[in-house]
């Protein structure tokens, strides 16, 4: 293409596209891909981010979904399947937590390279799901068990820092990562369910084995394509990205990055930046009180869900027939509220992903679902220690009602975070959202351990010895909380070990 040509296309299509000669993908001899980048990028994002929360928790659904397969895979007693549970979901929730940590030090400190380091991260994720399915399937009859523990712990690392990387980056985009994330839940169920249909028959087939590592196949593919998927949508960014700070083009004085999330179009109108789907209409960079309210939702609703399910409820409620039963429904409702919000946003343009003011202020009543579920949460706990009541009766005494009040409980919490994570964003940024992720999950960690704390403790009484007899409720409140503090550090201290079997065994003894 001559220079005149170049020149004239430049002019007619200044304003509507992205000169094709301007391309970094020129060089490449690929000006197609910078074409179809331009007229799809905002579909590639939204499809980026979707298999990225899709993939995200796909180690979490080997260690605590797989966990009976496991646990049989290793050649370890049913008796100890709570324990190793407990055991596996605190380290792999700490390797999460050190992860978000991380990547928060990053992002207030630095910051730079967002793009490049998450397309870095998506290529990590799909080579540590490989690295699981080797670990799973070597080391003979017993396995390699303290080695597939620590490759856990590591998977959550390492998305714990994809989550900082989305939630810096994804912009109003982001609503489509929550709605994926419950999905890999209905996924596995259905893996495990017609897997072991076909081959369950474990004289014949080495089921336990097998259902894991199918698994782990499926996910390693899944993985892949998402990996290429985040790859295009956010490649070109980085050169554009910074071209612009080459430029030296004036950042908002209250947000270090204003650019996350947005598309630079060199052949722009006056050469400005022009926001992608993911960031249109926004109109602010910095936090606002318009956000505070999202990230109450976030920080308790996501924060106190670990304390009450499923160890108390329903574990202390019901049988455990009814437990698998709540726990099936659960799986099945939470992607429900993800996938509604997602669709209202992409059809509307009152989606929690806007900003919250004028017409779309009512998603600050969207808090109310935070109330019910501290409110059901308190009803849990009064059951357990009042059971003369009416209220304890009405729980205890009817599975009905505990399922109900279980399901609601857990479904609070899916639409307070579903409707708040995408609400801090766009009332503020993408680092006050990475910032509002890690209080969320520091709060969670804490309640969480607190509550198998808790329950460790309760355990160990019965109504005739019951250990606060006489007490006020101050003082009584002031010993649960300590024993569950005290129990929680042990039960910490416990998942640091280079002997994982070693330390399940000697629990039960």
């Amino acid at each position: 293409m001559s220079g005149s040509s170049d020149s004239s296309s430049q002019n007619s299509n200044s304003s509507t596209s992205t000169d094709v000669s301007k391309s970094d993908y020129k060089d490449h001899n690929v000006p197609w891909l910078h074409r179809f980048m331009h007229h799809h990028h905002d579909g590639l994002v939204k499809a980026a981010l979707f298999l990225a929360g899709l993939a995200l928790l796909f180690p979490l659904r080997i260690g605590l979904n797989g966990a009976s397969f496991c646990l049989k895979r290793f050649k370890l007693d049913e008796e100890i399947f709570s324990v190793y549970v407990n055991r596996v979901h605190n380290a792999m929730e700490m390797g999460c937590m050190i992860g978000v940590t991380l990547g928060n030090i990053y992002v207030l400190s630095c910051e730079k390279y967002m793009e490049a380091i998450s397309i870095g991260i998506n290529w990590i994720t799909f080579v540590f799901e490989i690295v699981l399915l080797f670990v799973f399937i070597s080391g003979g009859q017993l396995g390699k068990l303290t080695l597939f523990y620590w490759s856990l712990v590591a998977s959550t690392f390492i998305y714990g820092l994809n989550q900082v990387c989305a939630f810096k980056i994804g912009g109003e985009a982001i609503v489509y990562y929550m709605a994926a994330m419950p999905i890999s839940g209905i996924l596995t169920a259905i893996m495990q369910f017609s897997f072991t249909r076909l081959f369950g028959d474990r004289n014949v087939y080495d089921t336990d084995l097998l259902v894991i590592a199918f698994q782990l196949g499926v996910f390693i593919f899944i993985s892949l394509i998402s990996a290429c998927v985040w790859t295009l949508a956010y490649i070109e960014q980085i050169s554009k990205n910074k071209k612009s700070k080459d430029k030296n083009e004036p950042k908002s004085k209250n947000c270090k990055n204003s650019n996350s999330g947005k598309i630079i179009q060199e052949n722009g109108p006056e050469g400005k930046e022009t926001n992608s789907g993911e960031n249109k209409g926004k109109k602010n960079c910095r936090f606002t009180p318009n956000a505070i309210s999202g990230m109450l939702m976030c920080i308790i609703g996501l924060g106190i869900i670990y304390a009450i399910y499923p160890a108390i409820a329903p574990g202390q409620l019901v049988t455990f027939q009814y437990v698998q039963k709540i726990e099936m429904v659960n799986m099945i409702v939470s992607a429900l509220p993800s996938l509604i919000i997602a669709i209202i946003s992409e059809a509307t343009e009152n989606g929690p992903n806007k900003e919250w003011t004028g017409s779309n202020s009512f998603w600050h009543g969207f808090i109310v679902f935070v109330v019910i579920e501290i409110v059901v949460g308190i009803m849990f706990i009064i059951s357990l220690h009042y059971k003369d009541t009416a209220l304890s009766r009405a729980i205890l005494r009817n599975p009905l009602m505990a399922s109900f009040l279980t399901i609601t409980y857990f479904v609070c919490h899916i639409i307070a975070i579903g409707v708040g994570f995408p609400g801090v964003e766009a009332n503020s940024n993408g680092t006050v959202a990475t910032v509002n992720l890690f209080l969320s999950l520091l709060v969670m960690n804490t309640f969480e351990l607190l509550g198998e704390g808790y329950i460790v403790e309760y355990k160990k009484y019965s109504i005739r010895n019951w250990p606060t007899d006489g007490m006020t409720i101050g003082e009584a409140l002031k010993f649960w909380i300590r024993k569950a503090s005290f129990n929680a550090w042990l039960s910490l201290k416990s998942s640091v070990t280079t002997d994982v079997r070693k330390k399940l065994l000697e629990s039960v003894t």
